[in-house]
């Protein structure tokens, strides 16, 4: 059986920074292209020059702006995706009553209320053997002091994974979580977090 990756169109956000950077450099070789979303161009350039070829489409945009989102599907086509991967992130680490309501509202419609919107676009055209690939967090799964809105959005979407997965499993589409513990990225590089 061929892994998930091999010879697929993969969509992943996030993918200027971290894991989901990480993830394009690696599933490029394999997969049969990249769309990649994410909010650098400068971090894209640089992304371009280590790929090398020309098997991807780069967009940079903020994953939770729908309108943006409708202008990517305007160039390509969402029937062709065949793999989604959620893996745009980013916190504010505070005391929860210090955070402010746009902090708050960011980290809800990043980790939240993008995939949702990125799900509906792409869900009703995908195909059997389709899958979508949640990057969580083991903040997911445990409570962290001082990540409390972060820890309840991953929470959020790793429910929202059991439930679809559930939902979608008669028409072949799978679903997967992945929850890593602390990686040393930009992301977390000055993370100083009591538990």
């Amino acid at each position: 059986m061929k892994p998930w990756y091999e010879d697929k169109t993969i969509l992943i956000t996030g993918a200027t920074d971290g894991i989901g950077r990480e993830l394009a450099k690696r599933l490029h070789a394999k997969a049969k292209a990249l769309v990649l979303v994410g909010r650098s161009d400068k971090k894209f350039d640089t992304l371009a020059e280590e790929l090398g070829h020309s098997k991807y489409v780069m967009a940079t945009f903020d994953v939770t702006d729908e309108n943006e989102l409708e202008a990517l599907f305007t160039g390509i086509r969402a029937d062709e995706v065949d793999a989604f991967v959620s893996c745009a992130g980013g916190t504010s680490i505070a005391e929860f009553e210090s955070l402010s309501s746009v902090e708050i509202r960011v980290m809800l419609e990043t980790h939240v209320l993008a995939p949702i919107l990125w799900l509906k676009k792409l869900l009703p055209v995908m195909r059997p053997g389709s899958r979508i690939v949640f990057v969580s967090s083991r903040s997911g799964e445990r409570a962290l002091t001082r990540l409390s809105v972060y820890t309840a959005a991953k929470a959020a979407i790793e429910k929202l994974a059991d439930a679809l997965r559930n939902e979608y499993a008669r028409r072949g589409i799978g679903f997967s979580v992945v929850s890593p513990g602390s990686i040393n990225t930009a992301f977390t590089r000055d993370w100083s977090v009591d538990d």
